[in-house]
């Protein structure tokens, strides 16, 4: 009977593991949570002239104020695995904002008025955040999905994304030695671009408080950019180059369009395949030089550079001056790199014997080098082929469920080193739920039979 009672209990255990394990991600992990910051900054362009803006700032917690205002905003980089994200927001402006991301779904509550006409108008996609607020306001995403997204005020957006309330959100489908982007679509470097203009005159006039009906400058129907930036910067000669990666890397370019007007980078003598738009990968890419990007518009291309050099990134419609004087704009300088050389060949370590005691203890990688140089490597003993024993004691039982949630849930045991990876594909997915599922079921099949006999005997006494 003990053994019957055992049997059942870890029967049952092993069950409720598989129904954690399917559940979503964002039920096993806690959201990703970002403290953000908006704020006044000036920014300074080359020819001298100080721009008021706003920006956002990345902060370690609501008003610790330890984040730098920038614009663009930071980037947000959220962990494959994580579908839940809430934006903690502070606002240190004058006037409400708010936060949005075109592209990923949310649950909105869009702030109207009513005109002096009488007339019911929206002012905000979603609830906002007033100035100088004593407690953060959230906005939260339930289901995000892979891709490179706008993160943007949804308060006057036509005003408050000119001023810079702006930036650039990432989630990729895998990480790895090789990433992916989106499902199947693989890259070694990328670089961020997010394209911009700025109309001196309305953030004069914001900044004055003389913006609005009635005011010095009422709208952005006269809008006239005069400077118009990458990542925040009017190009000058003396600018940087940006790396971007090596020769024959699939290196990802991340463009996002922040500005009010249309913009259409050209890559000079490079083709690149555009494989997503808005964070919808395509069915097919498309060979591309010149990539149109509308405002609020983001896309993903790839190249694959065959030499080394620096490489210009400029917009077609030739925005290339920095107010009236000439050589400057929106463009940028990708550098390329020399491909690196083959790396050597390291020996193989010993495999480590897996036993029943401490999968935590016997199968996680770890390497210690002593102070002389040597010292001994201690890898997972994972099989080339996927085997569910993940205790090595013979057999698939609820022990080896239970230690297959238990990495399925973490994401501090780099993927290499992961048991719960039983294919060895770099992901975890539902391919290795399955694959312990079956091997689970197929150990319990094989000992149905004995239990069988025995209960025969049992009841033959």
């Amino acid at each position: 009977m003990t053994t019957q009672a055992n049997t059942i209990r870890n029967n049952k255990t092993a069950a409720l593991a598989l129904m954690l394990m399917l559940l979503p991600a964002s039920s096993l992990t806690a959201a990703t949570e970002i403290f953000l910051r908006a704020e006044a900054t000036t920014v300074t362009m080359p020819d001298g002239r100080g721009i008021p803006m706003w920006g956002f700032a990345q902060d370690s917690a609501f008003e610790a104020h330890d984040g730098a205002v920038s614009v663009p905003g930071p980037r947000l980089a959220v962990d494959p695995a994580q579908t839940h994200l809430i934006i903690h927001l502070e606002n240190n402006l004058p006037e409400p904002v708010s936060i949005i991301i075109p592209g990923q779904v949310a649950a909105v509550a869009p702030v109207s008025f009513t005109d002096d006409q009488g007339r019911q108008r929206i002012k905000s996609f979603t609830h906002e955040t007033p100035g100088d607020n004593a407690a953060p306001v959230d906005y939260e995403w339930t289901n995000l999905r892979p891709g490179t997204f706008l993160y943007q005020s949804g308060s006057h957006p036509a005003v408050q994304v000119q001023m810079g309330l702006y930036g650039c959100l990432t989630k990729n489908f895998a990480e790895g030695a090789v990433k992916q982007v989106y499902e199947g679509i693989e890259y070694h470097a990328e670089s961020v671009l997010v394209l911009s203009e700025i109309d001196p005159a309305l953030h004069d006039a914001v900044a004055a408080d003389d913006f609005g009906p009635g005011k010095f400058v009422t709208s952005t129907m006269d809008y006239a950019p005069k400077y118009f930036l990458i990542n925040g910067q009017a190009f000058t000669p003396a600018q940087a180059p940006l790396a971007v990666g090596r020769v024959n890397e699939r290196v990802l370019l991340r463009l996002v369009n922040a500005g009010i007007q249309s913009h259409v980078p050209v890559l000079q003598n490079l083709r690149a395949s555009e494989v997503a738009e808005d964070g919808f990968p395509y069915a097919y890419a498309a060979d591309r030089y010149a990539i149109d990007l509308a405002p609020a518009k983001t896309r993903d291309v790839l190249i694959v550079p065959a030499s080394a050099g620096t490489y210009p990134l400029y917009d077609h419609a030739l925005r290339l001056t920095n107010s009236a004087a000439l050589g400057g704009g929106m463009m940028a300088r990708l550098a390329v790199a020399e491909q690196l050389p083959a790396a050597p060949v390291a020996p193989l370590a010993v495999p480590v014997e897996k036993t029943s005691s401490s999968v935590s203890e016997k199968a996680v990688a770890e390497t210690r080098t002593t102070a002389s140089g040597t010292g001994r490597a201690i890898i997972a003993a994972r099989p080339a082929e996927p085997n569910a024993d993940l205790n090595g004691n013979g057999t698939v039982d609820a022990r080896d469920v239970i230690i297959f949630v238990r990495y399925w849930r973490t994401r501090d045991v780099a993927i290499e080193d992961n048991l719960a990876d039983l294919n060895g594909d770099g992901r975890l997915d539902e391919k290795d739920v399955l694959l312990m599922r079956d091997a689970f079921r197929k150990s319990l099949d094989e000992k149905q039979p004995v239990r069988k006999a025995t209960a025969s005997r049992a009841r033959a006494r």
